[in-house]
């Protein structure tokens, strides 16, 4: 009961932290201008928090509790496990955004295969490429604090 009360704790943690990047840095690259309509949609924010959220969890739940002082390596691995959430999460969404633009274009296309590859490419490198880079010292941070929350519990 307790590792299920932590695994959810770490799951709706990791899905808030995730929605409030999406919804920052959706405002912050789309300042002047309107985001694209898959952006938009009200779905693919959810989708991209319980994503995240799922990696968030499921990577952080697996840290063994330790103590810990202010400078540990315990308390450092907890960061560093966030932005393994934050990579691997970026890596399904770059995915799933090129598979959502071939299956749309698929019509249009001459080799589904090498459309998907090009946009993995082009969405990858780009935008959430962007978003994954500016949210690193963030998600060192919530790491950190989702740490503590680990050892909270554990306890």
């Amino acid at each position: 009961m307790k590792r299920f009360l932590l695994s959810a704790s770490l799951w709706i943690y990791g899905f808030l932290v995730y929605l409030l990047f999406f919804k920052l840095f959706v405002s912050w690259a789309y300042s002047g201008a309107s985001p694209p309509l898959p952006v938009t949609h009200p779905l693919f924010g959810l989708a991209i928090a319980s994503v995240g959220g799922l990696y968030f969890a499921l990577t952080l739940s697996g840290l063994r509790p330790r103590r810990e002082g202010p400078g540990s390596s315990a308390v450092v691995s907890g960061g560093c496990v966030a932005i393994l959430a934050a990579f691997l999460t970026f890596l399904t969404i770059s995915i799933l955004f090129a598979l959502y633009f071939v299956l749309r274009r698929t019509s249009e296309l001459s080799s589904p295969f090498s459309a998907l590859i090009t946009a993995c490419i082009s969405f990858g490198g780009g935008v959430f490429a962007v978003w994954f880079l500016y949210s690193i010292p963030f998600n060192f941070v919530f790491g950190i604090l989702a740490r503590k929350l680990v050892s909270w519990v554990s306890q």
